[in-house]
């Protein structure tokens, strides 16, 4: 694919922490900046078959509030998916900037939350749910989808 991974930014772990980690990374493809989640391995084939799946599923939700997924392939023993990063301040940096206006929250969340309402309409996961991968642009935009 031509996927040059730039840096790993940070890890989430899932819910119950027996999973491995999500590694969530910044990379460049064909001159423009992408987001990057690798379910990090090993992991068994039938996992790997379970992530390719997902990714599928992902490619096909098509939402305004939802990152499409660009890409995605095997490597090091695990799946690293990858969408478009748009240049925008994150959900985080909002957070960490202090308290915000009740009104400008709904318009920041209600977006992504039915984004992921469609799809998990259309049997789509979403594992990650972190507000570094929310962005506040012009329109919410969440990156993840198809990640278990």
């Amino acid at each position: 694919m031509g996927i040059k991974l730039l840096k790993t930014c940070y890890n989430i772990r899932n819910c119950l922490g027996l999973e491995p980690e999500l590694e969530v990374g910044l990379a460049r493809r064909a001159g423009e900046l992408d987001l990057t989640w690798r379910q990090a391995g090993p992991l068994d084939a039938r996992r790997l078959e379970e992530c390719e799946r997902a990714l599928g599923a992902a490619a096909e939700v098509a939402h305004p509030a939802l990152a499409p997924l660009a890409g995605w392939e095997r490597r090091e023993g695990g799946v690293l998916a990858w969408s478009v990063w748009a240049e925008a301040s994150t959900a985080r940096e909002r957070i960490q900037a202090g308290p915000s206006p009740v009104d400008e929250v709904f318009e920041a969340t209600l977006p992504p939350l039915e984004g992921l309402a469609a799809s998990h309409g259309a049997g789509v996961p979403h594992g990650a749910i972190d507000p570094r991968v929310l962005q506040l642009g012009e329109r919410p935009l969440l990156h993840g989808l198809g990640v278990l």
